[in-house]
């Protein structure tokens, strides 16, 4: 189109990336129509918003001010103090957290050791018995044994 610039042309003779141009041209920063091209619509920048583009300084600072070393220190010690109070509140509820599950396990422990010992009675009293009687599963007193 005569008298206007394609994106990429305009990119070039503002000293600007291509995405730079079409987000000014998004933001109103810069005027433009959008035609059909080659590849489908494109925005076409009138010559006259390049060149004025071009003389016009752009308004927010590309770097930030210092901060002055007391007000740097003073961000940076209250972020420290508040990383360490969350940290310690992790650290309380884990050990909350550790305490519950000890308590959970010697619980198990005692019920599973009631269990074992119960279990030792009760192979000790069937070792008390004769091993004829425990292969019949019978008691067989001394007395009821026969004589041939």
């Amino acid at each position: 189109m005569e008298g206007y610039f394609s994106v990429e042309e305009a990119a070039s003779r503002l000293g600007i990336s291509s995405a730079t141009v079409r987000r000014r041209i998004r933001k109103g920063e810069l005027k433009a129509v959008k035609e059909q091209g080659h590849y489908g619509e494109q925005y076409y920048i009138p010559i006259e918003e390049v060149n004025t583009a071009q003389t016009t300084p752009d308004i927010v600072p590309l770097v930030k001010p210092p901060l002055d070393p007391i007000e740097l220190d003073e961000k940076i010690s209250a972020a420290v103090r508040r990383e360490n109070e969350e940290l310690r509140q992790e650290i309380r509820g884990l050990r909350q957290e550790l305490a519950d599950l000890e308590k959970q396990q010697e619980e198990r422990v005692q019920e599973q050791g009631g269990w074992i010992i119960a279990q030792i009675h009760a192979v000790l009293e069937e070792k008390k018995r004769p091993w004829w009687s425990r292969l019949k599963g019978k008691n067989i007193n001394n007395n009821s044994v026969h004589e041939r």
